[in-house]
Protein backbone atom coordinates (compact mmCIF):
# COMPACT_ATOMS: atom_id res chain seq x y z
CA UNK A 1 0.00 0.00 0.00
CA UNK A 2 1.29 3.36 -1.10
CA UNK A 3 -1.32 5.78 -0.52
CA UNK A 4 -5.07 6.53 -1.47
CA UNK A 5 -6.92 6.36 -5.07
CA UNK A 6 -9.49 8.58 -4.75
CA UNK A 7 -8.08 12.15 -3.20
CA UNK A 8 -10.72 14.54 -5.29
CA UNK A 9 -13.98 14.14 -6.87
CA UNK A 10 -12.37 14.17 -10.57
CA UNK A 11 -10.88 11.07 -9.32
CA UNK A 12 -13.91 9.48 -7.63
CA UNK A 13 -16.11 10.28 -11.19
CA UNK A 14 -12.69 9.03 -12.74
CA UNK A 15 -13.05 5.70 -10.96
CA UNK A 16 -17.05 5.18 -10.32
CA UNK A 17 -17.54 3.29 -13.53
CA UNK A 18 -15.62 0.41 -12.06
CA UNK A 19 -19.26 -0.43 -9.60
CA UNK A 20 -20.89 -1.12 -12.09
CA UNK A 21 -22.68 -4.70 -11.10
CA UNK A 22 -21.43 -7.31 -13.51
CA UNK A 23 -22.00 -11.59 -13.74
CA UNK A 24 -17.95 -11.63 -14.02
CA UNK A 25 -18.13 -10.14 -10.50
CA UNK A 26 -19.04 -13.78 -9.12
CA UNK A 27 -15.50 -15.56 -8.90
CA UNK A 28 -15.40 -19.02 -10.72
CA UNK A 29 -14.68 -20.88 -7.73
CA UNK A 30 -17.79 -19.41 -5.96
CA UNK A 31 -20.48 -22.35 -7.00
CA UNK A 32 -17.65 -24.98 -5.98
CA UNK A 33 -18.09 -22.89 -2.69
CA UNK A 34 -21.54 -22.50 -2.49
CA UNK A 35 -22.65 -26.15 -2.74
CA UNK A 36 -20.60 -27.09 -0.06
CA UNK A 37 -22.05 -24.99 2.08
CA UNK A 38 -25.57 -25.58 1.24
CA UNK A 39 -24.72 -29.54 1.56
CA UNK A 40 -25.00 -28.51 5.60
CA UNK A 41 -28.11 -27.60 5.72
CA UNK A 42 -27.29 -24.32 7.77
CA UNK A 43 -28.33 -21.12 7.25
CA UNK A 44 -26.28 -19.40 4.09
CA UNK A 45 -25.00 -15.93 4.11
CA UNK A 46 -24.14 -13.90 1.61
CA UNK A 47 -21.82 -11.59 3.00
CA UNK A 48 -21.17 -7.60 1.69
CA UNK A 49 -19.95 -4.62 2.73
CA UNK A 50 -22.66 -1.80 2.98
CA UNK A 51 -22.17 1.42 1.66
CA UNK A 52 -19.86 2.99 4.45
CA UNK A 53 -17.34 0.57 5.02
CA UNK A 54 -17.42 -0.17 1.39
CA UNK A 55 -16.32 3.72 0.44
CA UNK A 56 -14.49 4.50 3.84
CA UNK A 57 -10.92 2.67 2.75
CA UNK A 58 -11.09 4.53 -0.76
CA UNK A 59 -10.37 8.28 0.05
CA UNK A 60 -9.17 7.21 3.65
CA UNK A 61 -11.16 7.65 6.90
CA UNK A 62 -10.10 11.19 7.44
CA UNK A 63 -10.63 12.60 4.03
CA UNK A 64 -14.29 10.43 3.47
CA UNK A 65 -15.21 12.46 7.35
CA UNK A 66 -13.83 16.12 5.85
CA UNK A 67 -16.25 15.49 2.45
CA UNK A 68 -19.02 14.65 4.68
CA UNK A 69 -19.06 18.05 5.94
CA UNK A 70 -17.47 19.92 3.14
CA UNK A 71 -18.63 18.47 -0.09
CA UNK A 72 -22.02 16.31 1.27
CA UNK A 73 -23.18 15.72 -2.35
CA UNK A 74 -20.05 13.85 -3.49
CA UNK A 75 -20.47 11.42 -0.15
CA UNK A 76 -23.90 10.40 -1.05
CA UNK A 77 -22.92 9.88 -4.79
CA UNK A 78 -20.14 7.26 -3.10
CA UNK A 79 -22.64 5.94 -0.61
CA UNK A 80 -25.52 5.77 -3.60
CA UNK A 81 -23.22 3.91 -5.74
CA UNK A 82 -22.03 1.31 -3.54
CA UNK A 83 -25.74 1.01 -2.77
CA UNK A 84 -26.15 -0.21 -6.61
CA UNK A 85 -23.91 -2.19 -6.56
CA UNK A 86 -24.92 -4.30 -3.20
CA UNK A 87 -28.94 -4.02 -5.06
CA UNK A 88 -27.35 -5.06 -8.18
CA UNK A 89 -25.22 -8.00 -7.13
CA UNK A 90 -27.74 -9.61 -4.83
CA UNK A 91 -30.06 -10.41 -7.56
CA UNK A 92 -27.49 -11.50 -10.43
CA UNK A 93 -26.25 -14.12 -7.63
CA UNK A 94 -29.90 -15.33 -7.15
CA UNK A 95 -29.86 -14.79 -11.33
CA UNK A 96 -27.06 -17.87 -11.65
CA UNK A 97 -29.07 -19.72 -9.43
CA UNK A 98 -27.62 -19.46 -6.15
CA UNK A 99 -30.34 -18.92 -3.74
CA UNK A 100 -28.48 -18.02 -0.49
CA UNK A 101 -30.66 -17.28 2.84
CA UNK A 102 -29.92 -14.14 3.63
CA UNK A 103 -27.77 -11.04 3.61
CA UNK A 104 -24.95 -10.51 6.29
CA UNK A 105 -23.58 -6.56 5.57
CA UNK A 106 -20.34 -5.32 6.93
CA UNK A 107 -20.31 -1.82 8.43
CA UNK A 108 -18.31 -0.55 11.58
CA UNK A 109 -20.10 2.88 12.42
CA UNK A 110 -19.11 3.31 16.11
CA UNK A 111 -16.02 3.15 17.73
CA UNK A 112 -15.51 3.00 22.10
CA UNK A 113 -17.67 5.93 23.18
CA UNK A 114 -20.45 7.10 20.37
CA UNK A 115 -20.83 6.55 16.82
CA UNK A 116 -18.29 7.61 14.33
CA UNK A 117 -20.10 10.47 12.58
CA UNK A 118 -23.24 11.96 13.67
CA UNK A 119 -26.73 10.54 13.72
CA UNK A 120 -27.90 13.15 11.63
CA UNK A 121 -25.07 13.03 9.04
CA UNK A 122 -26.13 9.08 9.15
CA UNK A 123 -29.55 10.32 8.13
CA UNK A 124 -28.84 12.57 5.73
CA UNK A 125 -26.19 10.74 3.31
CA UNK A 126 -26.10 6.84 4.85
CA UNK A 127 -30.08 6.11 6.17
CA UNK A 128 -31.39 6.13 2.42
CA UNK A 129 -29.32 3.54 0.92
CA UNK A 130 -29.02 1.20 4.27
CA UNK A 131 -33.31 2.02 3.08
CA UNK A 132 -32.81 0.89 -0.20
CA UNK A 133 -30.89 -2.16 0.13
CA UNK A 134 -33.28 -3.57 2.67
CA UNK A 135 -36.16 -2.65 0.54
CA UNK A 136 -34.68 -4.75 -2.32
CA UNK A 137 -33.99 -7.68 0.01
CA UNK A 138 -37.68 -7.34 1.24
CA UNK A 139 -38.58 -7.91 -1.97
CA UNK A 140 -36.42 -10.75 -2.73
CA UNK A 141 -37.81 -12.44 0.82
CA UNK A 142 -33.69 -12.28 2.00
CA UNK A 143 -33.30 -11.04 5.64
CA UNK A 144 -30.14 -8.99 6.70
CA UNK A 145 -28.13 -9.40 9.53
CA UNK A 146 -26.16 -5.83 10.18
CA UNK A 147 -21.98 -6.33 12.03
CA UNK A 148 -21.57 -2.56 13.28
CA UNK A 149 -18.99 -2.33 15.83
CA UNK A 150 -18.61 -0.01 18.55
CA UNK A 151 -21.37 2.02 20.88
CA UNK A 152 -23.65 1.97 17.67
CA UNK A 153 -27.30 2.01 19.71
CA UNK A 154 -27.82 5.90 18.92
CA UNK A 155 -28.24 4.18 15.48
CA UNK A 156 -30.09 0.87 16.54
CA UNK A 157 -34.01 3.20 15.92
CA UNK A 158 -32.83 3.90 12.15
CA UNK A 159 -31.43 0.39 11.50
CA UNK A 160 -34.92 -1.01 12.51
CA UNK A 161 -36.57 1.92 10.25
CA UNK A 162 -34.01 0.82 7.45
CA UNK A 163 -35.19 -2.30 7.60
CA UNK A 164 -32.38 -4.74 8.81
CA UNK A 165 -33.46 -7.65 10.60
CA UNK A 166 -30.65 -8.49 13.25
CA UNK A 167 -27.84 -6.25 14.57
CA UNK A 168 -24.56 -7.43 16.00
CA UNK A 169 -22.37 -7.87 17.73
CA UNK A 170 -23.76 -5.34 20.53
CA UNK A 171 -20.12 -4.73 21.94
CA UNK A 172 -20.42 -4.66 25.60
CA UNK A 173 -17.23 -3.39 26.50
CA UNK A 174 -18.21 0.04 24.75
CA UNK A 175 -21.16 -0.03 27.44
CA UNK A 176 -23.87 -1.54 25.80
CA UNK A 177 -25.88 -3.75 27.43
CA UNK A 178 -28.47 -6.35 25.64
CA UNK A 179 -31.03 -6.27 28.80
CA UNK A 180 -31.35 -2.76 28.13
CA UNK A 181 -31.50 -2.86 24.92
CA UNK A 182 -33.98 -5.61 24.68
CA UNK A 183 -36.52 -3.74 27.19
CA UNK A 184 -36.34 -0.35 24.71
CA UNK A 185 -36.89 -1.85 21.37
CA UNK A 186 -38.61 -5.33 22.10
CA UNK A 187 -38.76 -7.63 19.08
CA UNK A 188 -38.31 -5.18 16.60
CA UNK A 189 -35.10 -6.10 15.63
CA UNK A 190 -33.06 -9.27 16.67
CA UNK A 191 -30.42 -8.88 18.80
CA UNK A 192 -26.79 -11.11 17.99
CA UNK A 193 -24.51 -11.16 20.71
CA UNK A 194 -23.12 -8.89 23.70
CA UNK A 195 -21.92 -11.73 25.48
CA UNK A 196 -18.66 -9.90 27.11
CA UNK A 197 -15.64 -11.75 26.00
CA UNK A 198 -14.15 -10.23 29.45
CA UNK A 199 -16.28 -12.02 31.76
CA UNK A 200 -16.35 -15.42 29.86
CA UNK A 201 -12.14 -15.00 30.13
CA UNK A 202 -13.50 -15.36 33.89
CA UNK A 203 -14.45 -18.03 36.16
CA UNK A 204 -17.01 -20.47 35.99
CA UNK A 205 -19.00 -18.23 37.86
CA UNK A 206 -18.56 -15.22 35.80
CA UNK A 207 -19.53 -16.85 32.61
CA UNK A 208 -22.39 -18.53 33.99
CA UNK A 209 -23.86 -14.98 35.22
CA UNK A 210 -22.94 -13.35 32.07
CA UNK A 211 -24.99 -15.80 30.05
CA UNK A 212 -28.20 -16.35 32.53
CA UNK A 213 -28.47 -12.95 33.20
CA UNK A 214 -28.12 -11.79 29.60
CA UNK A 215 -30.30 -14.69 28.39
CA UNK A 216 -32.94 -15.07 30.68
CA UNK A 217 -33.99 -11.32 28.99
CA UNK A 218 -33.14 -11.11 25.59
CA UNK A 219 -34.87 -14.39 24.84
CA UNK A 220 -37.92 -13.27 25.77
CA UNK A 221 -40.31 -13.11 22.99
CA UNK A 222 -37.68 -14.54 20.46
CA UNK A 223 -34.91 -12.00 18.37
CA UNK A 224 -31.91 -13.04 19.97
CA UNK A 225 -28.74 -14.87 19.07
CA UNK A 226 -26.43 -16.21 21.56
CA UNK A 227 -22.44 -14.99 20.75
CA UNK A 228 -19.80 -13.05 21.98
CA UNK A 229 -19.70 -9.22 21.73
CA UNK A 230 -16.88 -9.52 19.28
CA UNK A 231 -13.92 -11.75 18.40
CA UNK A 232 -13.25 -14.45 21.01
CA UNK A 233 -9.47 -13.63 22.20
CA UNK A 234 -7.28 -16.14 23.54
CA UNK A 235 -7.92 -15.06 26.96
CA UNK A 236 -10.97 -17.23 26.71
CA UNK A 237 -10.53 -20.90 27.50
CA UNK A 238 -11.81 -23.40 25.72
CA UNK A 239 -13.91 -24.77 29.11
CA UNK A 240 -14.70 -21.55 29.29
CA UNK A 241 -16.93 -21.48 26.01
CA UNK A 242 -17.77 -24.65 25.95
CA UNK A 243 -19.61 -24.32 29.50
CA UNK A 244 -21.02 -21.11 28.28
CA UNK A 245 -22.85 -22.74 25.02
CA UNK A 246 -23.82 -25.52 27.55
CA UNK A 247 -25.62 -22.57 29.91
CA UNK A 248 -27.37 -21.87 26.48
CA UNK A 249 -28.55 -25.21 25.13
CA UNK A 250 -29.67 -25.74 28.60
CA UNK A 251 -31.38 -22.56 29.31
CA UNK A 252 -31.91 -21.39 25.82
CA UNK A 253 -34.86 -23.42 25.31
CA UNK A 254 -38.34 -22.19 25.20
CA UNK A 255 -39.84 -25.33 26.77
CA UNK A 256 -38.33 -24.65 30.18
Amino acid sequence: WIDHTIKSRKDWFEHKHRLVPKPDRIPASFAEQFAAVKKTGRFVCLTMCEPYETIWSVPGQVRLFEWMLDDPELVEDMFSACADLIIGMTSRVLEKGFDYDGLWFWGDLGYRNATLFSPKLYDQLLWPHHKRICDHLRKLRKPSILHSCGKIEALIPRFIEAGFNAIQPLEAKVGQDVRLLKKQFGNRITFFGNMDVRKLSGTRADVREEVLSKLEVAKQGGGYIFHSDHSVPPTVSFENYRYAVELVKEYGRYDR
